[in-house]
């Protein structure tokens, strides 16, 4: 009774962003769900939901749990049981202006020649991990990410690499290898190639 009651809840909020968000739309999860669960068992029991929106960038989310937007377009993961559990935030690149928080002058090769989007962001919400362990959610994410390229005919995805991350020099060693895996294990595991600041996947070229 109490699952269902906190189940009740969430729906809710989850229906109360479809308001609050720009440009919120759902996302059908299933077929990310039987991609990427760890084990197809726990199809049955989960309360995943996937959705899409735009926020200003740099501000922390109306979506709660203290997530702080480092891109305006955004994939999030959400329990119907916790609410919130992570997030990928990426940025449009008409032109090859947008630059990514890159600040070595060396690296400043991010000039794309086609339409792009750049995932700048990939976390899991604090306290989440039990619910996150089920689930390959770096990889849903990114994935999500790719096939709204595809259906908006953009050219290119890049992730930018952890090493370029503008959080790191906050981060303990820990830290740092947690993001390495987060975002350079991720592309580099998804075929993204080697772009020198990013990792670079053509999708529609």
């Amino acid at each position: 009774m109490i699952r269902l009651i906190v189940r009740c809840c969430y729906w809710i909020k989850f229906q109360w962003l479809r308001v609050r968000l720009y440009r919120f739309k759902e996302i059908s999860s299933d077929p990310y769900l039987e991609t990427f669960l760890k084990s197809p068992d726990q199809l049955s029991n989960c309360s995943f939901r996937l959705a899409f929106f735009e926020v200003d960038c740099n501000v922390y989310s109306p979506v709660g749990n203290s997530i702080y937007h480092d891109a305006p377009l955004n994939v999030l993961l959400w329990s119907m049981d916790e609410g919130p559990i992570a997030i990928v935030g990426f940025a449009f690149d008409r032109d090859g202006s947008l630059q990514a928080h890159i600040t070595d002058e060396k690296d400043k090769d991010i000039a794309y020649s086609q339409p792009s989007y750049v995932i700048r962001q990939i976390q899991g919400v604090r306290g989440q991990d039990e619910l996150l362990r089920v689930i390959r959610w770096e990889k849903m994410l990114v994935q999500a990410v790719i096939d709204i390229a595809k259906s908006g005919q953009v050219s290119y995805v890049h992730v930018v690499k952890a090493s370029k991350n503008k959080w790191r020099a906050n981060l303990g060693k820990s830290g740092c290898e947690r993001i390495y895996l987060r975002y350079d294990v991720t592309a580099k595991r998804m075929g993204f190639k080697d772009t020198g600041c990013k990792y670079t996947l053509a999708v529609c070229a």
